[in-house]
């Protein structure tokens, strides 16, 4: 028997046993976060193999999360299964926020069963989202910011649903946001956004258990890289509160 999950056909047998792969694999990931106490807000960051930015990621947001004293912070970063460099040069970190990492196996690895895992462990902790990109870089007065986090995290505190982060790029930088993702959001969800690739978003505790309700849609082309508009689409018609 087939199933046919946002136009791949798989078969139900795969589906079953695919889905048990990244249940054993996440409840692995949550019996490392059980013993970090509450959290309000996981930094989640999905990787491929940025040994090179991933620490310095982490530290930029760490610094960025200081001013939000009352708020209780968690670092989680998932990764491929090609990423065990980036995971190395992760696990030694010392910060001030406390911080998990592991790598997804084949067969449930991607950019989209990685935000899958971090909203997974957001929905066990009942905690709010940031999502990160693991290739963010600062350069000079361009780039990632301490101050970001607070651009991210403050709409949260105050009712939204989905913060979506706007990047200063050439218009041509982001052909496929630009020219083909953009149009089609507004043009079938009325959602008008500038940038709606850029991987970069703040996402309430409430609007993280309705995405993980929907199993369903991470086996279709969601599981990889088409996550990202899909976030934006669900939201729309879910009538949650979005800003940018």
């Amino acid at each position: 028997m087939l199933s046919d999950l946002g136009g791949v056909h798989l078969n139900i047998k795969e589906l079953r046993a695919r889905e048990d792969l990244f249940q054993g694999t996440l409840e692995a990931a949550l019996s490392q976060v059980r013993d970090v106490g509450t959290v309000d807000v996981v930094v989640g960051v999905p990787f491929y193999n940025e040994k090179a930015t991933l620490p310095e990621v982490l530290a930029t947001a760490a610094r960025g999360l200081r001013p939000f004293l009352n708020v209780k912070p968690l670092f989680v970063c998932a990764g491929d299964p090609a990423g065990a460099e980036a995971l190395a040069a992760v696990q030694g970190l010392e910060l001030d926020v406390p911080h998990r990492e592991f790598l997804l196996p084949a067969g449930v690895n991607g950019r989209g069963f990685s935000i899958r895992a971090i909203l997974e462990v957001a929905r066990e902790l009942a905690a709010d989202v940031i999502l990160l990109e693991a290739d963010l870089k600062e350069r000079g007065g361009w780039g990632f910011k301490p101050a970001w986090l607070e651009r991210l995290l403050f709409p949260l505190l105050h009712d939204y649903d989905l913060v979506v982060t706007s990047f200063r790029r050439h218009y041509f930088e982001d052909p496929t946001g630009s020219f083909f993702v953009a149009p089609v959001l507004e043009a079938l969800f009325g959602l008008r956004v500038s940038d709606p690739l850029s991987g970069v978003y703040g996402i309430s505790r409430g609007l993280v258990e309705d995405y993980c309700t929907n199993l369903d849609w991470w086996y279709g082309g969601i599981g990889d890289f088409g996550v990202d508009p899909w976030l934006l689409a669900q939201a729309v018609v879910w009538d949650k509160k979005i800003c940018e």
